[in-house]
C-alpha cells in the first residue's frame, strides 16, 4: 500500500475525524461508482487482496474500494481532508451495496482506529 503524504495525514496524523455516515446502493450503482474512481485523473491505485486503495492527492481524498473477499464487499469507504487554516478535519463516509451491519461494523472500526490515533497525538 501507499505510504506517501497524503496517506499519513489522513490515517495517522491524528486530526480530527468527522461522519463516519454511509448509505446503501445498488450493486450497479457502486460499481460505476468504483469505476469512476479508479479511473480519476491522478488517481493512484495500489490493489491489495481484498480492497483496491486509491489516492487522489489534488482531491485530497482517500478511497477503499472493497474486492471480493472482504468482509464489508461490495462496499467504498472515502476518507477526505477538509477546512480551512489551523481547522482541519477529516470526513469519513461510504456507500455499500451489502450488509448495512458489515458497513457499520467497517466504520465502527475505522472510528475506533482514529480516537486512539487522535488520544495518542493529543
Amino acid at each position: 500500500m501507499n505510504t506517501n503524504a497524503l496517506t499519513n495525514l489522513l490515517f495517522s496524523s491524528g486530526i480530527a475525524t468527522e461522519g463516519y455516515d454511509f448509505h446503501i446502493v445498488s450493486v450497479l450503482e457502486l460499481q460505476q461508482m468504483s469505476d469512476e474512481i479508479i479511473a480519476t485523473p491522478d488517481a493512484d491505485v495500489s490493489e491489495g487482496p481484498s480492497l483496491n486503495f486509491v489516492e487522489v492527492g489534488p482531491q485530497k481524498t482517500i478511497w477503499l474500494v472493497t474486492r471480493e473477499g472482504h468482509f464489508a464487499h461490495p462496499s467504498i469507504l472515502k476518507r477526505e481532508l477538509s477546512g480551512y487554516g489551523k481547522t482541519r478535519t477529516i470526513q469519513v463516509s461510504g456507500v455499500t451495496a451489502g450488509s448495512h451491519e458489515m458497513m457499520r461494523v467497517w466504520m465502527e472500526q475505522f472510528r475506533e482506529q482514529d480516537a486512539q490515533m487522535f488520544r495518542a497525538l493529543s
